[in-house]
């Protein structure tokens, strides 16, 4: 399978004594999605442990999200002089 193109970009020197990066654009990690196991004879490729996998991460992030919004809104609260 043939990658598109990506656009080069260099980067720009506002000053003459700013220093030239040391880091090759070869030395950059590609990341690749991993693939699926396979599909089964009915033609059907999905992978329980990955999809309780994503089930694990997006329950983590949403309490994570909750946690962070009651905080704020104690903080506020708070601020205000409202302590209930």
């Amino acid at each position: 399978m043939l990658e598109p193109e990506r656009p080069r970009i260099s980067l720009g020197s506002t000053n003459a004594g700013h220093m030239a990066p040391q880091i090759r654009p070869c030395a950059f990690r590609n990341d690749v999605a991993d693939e699926t196991y396979g599909s089964t004879l009915s033609g059907n490729s999905v992978v329980i442990e990955e999809q309780l996998m994503k089930v694990s991460e997006t329950q983590g992030a949403y309490k994570l999200a909750t946690n962070l919004y009651s905080k704020h809104v104690a903080m506020f609260k708070a601020a205000i002089g409202r302590d209930r």
